[in-house]
């Protein structure tokens, strides 16, 4: 059997995960976020990352890197990736369009950055005329399959 792992989607839903939506599915409760379950989740993100955060669900992976990667840059900023990243060739020009900033792409053979690859496009800092590198992306693994280790 071949199994590609290209998406979360790809697959049915766990046994749990499937009998815990059918009892919330269950009764009456108050839509968008002022529900029970929603207090519960958000409950336990303040457990782990601390009481002053914010959290805020999406439904896809495409929402969650464009929220996120919109919460660290402005419209002068650039994002460097792989050229084969999934941020580059899978999000549908979303970043672009959604954040606002430039993806800078780096050719590679194996979808993984290098300092050495990355060095020369970390530069005009301050220069007004120039994309300003603010976010480096890495995706582990990579498309390709391979892995960064120490």
């Amino acid at each position: 059997m071949i199994c590609i792992f290209g998406s979360d989607n790809h697959s049915g839903v766990d046994p749990e995960i499937l009998k815990a939506i059918i009892e919330a599915n269950k009764g009456y409760t108050i839509a968008y976020g002022y529900d029970e379950y929603t207090e519960k989740a958000v409950d336990k993100f303040r457990e782990h990352f601390g009481k002053d955060i914010d959290v805020y669900f999406v439904y896809n992976g495409t929402a969650a890197n464009i929220l996120g990667l919109k919460a660290v840059t402005d419209s002068f900023n650039s994002i460097i990736c792989s050229e084969v990243s999934h941020l580059n060739v899978h999000e549908c020009a979303g970043p672009e369009n959604f954040i606002g900033c430039k993806l800078i792409t780096i050719p590679t053979r194996d979808g993984k950055l290098t300092i050495e690859k990355i060095k020369p496009y970390v530069s005009g800092f301050g220069d007004q005329h120039i994309a300003q590198p603010r976010v480096i992306s890495i995706t582990q693994p990579t498309e390709f399959g391979t892995v960064y280790t120490p």
